[in-house]
């Protein structure tokens, strides 16, 4: 299971109420169509993994022979959803409404990268690079 304690997930905030204002920002957000169809598996792996939900369930590991066979790695959507929060580009942290900082981003990574050690995805190679205009 891949899941974040309490005493984990609250150091991705800077302010206290920050889980609930999380929270209430998404739920509101939900309800708009266009904001929904630009969420990347990077967005649903960093709002489940900062509520301290099993963030792996919300990937479908690929079965497809031939793509085995082509290189592809079952859970290679973990690999590039986790390179995407390595290397994140500045609207990373846009449907996340202010809640989640690009430091609290970090440690974020830092703990993920940490937890899927075991999985063999080739993560370990990536080196936090925020964009220049993500402060880091």
């Amino acid at each position: 299971m891949f899941t974040l304690g309490k005493q984990i997930t609250v150091t991705f905030f800077e302010q206290p109420d920050g889980f609930d204002k999380l929270e209430a920002h998404w739920r509101r957000a939900w309800q708009d169509e266009e904001w929904r169809n630009s969420l990347t598996a990077a967005h649903f792996l960093i709002y489940m993994a900062i509520r301290g939900k099993d963030w792996i369930k919300i990937f479908t590991p690929v079965l497809n022979e031939v793509k085995l066979a082509n290189g592809m790695r079952p859970l290679e959507a973990v690999d590039r959803a986790l390179a995407q929060i390595a290397r994140p580009r500045a609207d990373l942290l846009t449907p996340f409404g202010g809640c989640v900082t690009p430091e609290g981003l970090r440690r974020l990574y830092v703990t993920l990268q940490t937890d899927t050690e075991e999985l063999d995805l080739g993560t370990a190679a990536f080196v936090w690079e925020p964009e220049e205009h993500v402060a880091a």
